[in-house]
């Protein structure tokens, strides 16, 4: 669970060894429980806090998943994963959270 950019809400992204895999999503604190809350995109989180400035800043953007895509040959999603790992220390979750994002804003499509 991350934190959300709303107030007591967090995303949610599973990784399933055994089963398959779930898209992110939010939940929300609603005491005494955490209900889902689909209005709110699993997206949005809240910024992490750079130590000594105060600021906040987004480690990862959707660009930097497109600077690596090759427009002619294609990408398979796991070798792409491998290069952005190896080049930008970016980790699954994050990845594949950006590549949702990306297909969802239809800047990014899948083929066989």
């Amino acid at each position: 669970m991350t934190a959300h950019e709303e107030e007591k809400a967090f995303t949610v992204d599973a990784t399933l060894r055994n089963f398959a895999p779930i898209n992110p999503f939010v939940i929300r604190w609603d005491w005494p429980l955490f209900r889902r809350d689909a209005a709110l995109d699993p997206q949005n989180l809240k910024p992490s806090r750079q130590a000594n400035t105060g600021m906040y800043v987004q480690k990862y953007k959707p660009e930097d998943v497109l600077n690596e895509l090759s427009i002619v040959h294609g990408n398979r999603p796991k070798d792409l994963l491998k290069r952005l790992s190896e080049l930008k220390g970016m980790s699954r979750a994050q990845f594949y959270r950006l590549a949702l994002k990306l297909r969802t804003d239809g800047q990014l499509i899948e083929r066989e």
